[in-house]
């Protein structure tokens, strides 16, 4: 996974993992983001949606392969 961090300050803000959703520290996983930093920096992270519905398709396939 790759870490995001702050560009302002450098602290680690959330992880992105390798289908580019946002991975945060409590294993809440997102496709949007909107934040403010703790040096008061905003931040923004997003995927567009054609992207979320390919990733969620996949995620779909392998479920029914599964089953």
């Amino acid at each position: 996974m790759k870490q995001v961090r702050c560009c302002k300050c450098g602290k680690i803000l959330f992880a992105v993992n390798d289908d580019g959703l946002a991975v945060l520290p409590l294993g809440a996983i997102l496709s949007k983001i909107d934040g403010v930093c703790e040096c008061g920096h905003g931040f923004h992270y997003s995927l567009t949606d054609r992207l979320l519905e390919r990733i969620i398709e996949r995620y779909n396939q392998r479920v029914e392969v599964v089953e």
